[in-house]
């Protein structure tokens, strides 16, 4: 069976306003998920393919060398 909505008419417009804000937030906030969502996972597969296409540096051998702020500014 289906339900029909009944508005207070005790509350004037406020019962259809405060209805229809409901109804509107909540199909905006569900497509917002849904662009996030998808917009996340395309970044994503661009982050790791990025990541797959760089060529490594021979010369990285991966420590952190202190250079001193003198040398720094010439660099």
């Amino acid at each position: 069976m289906i339900g029909f909505i009944e508005f207070d008419p005790s509350l004037g417009y406020w019962s259809p306003f405060t209805f229809w804000t409901v109804v509107i937030s909540v199909v905006l906030t569900l497509g917002f998920t849904v662009v996030v969502f998808i917009g996340g996972i395309v970044d994503l597969r661009y982050l790791l393919k990025s990541m797959d296409e760089e060529a490594p540096d021979a010369s990285d051998d991966g420590r952190a060398v202190a250079v001193p702020p003198a040398e720094a500014d010439r660099h």
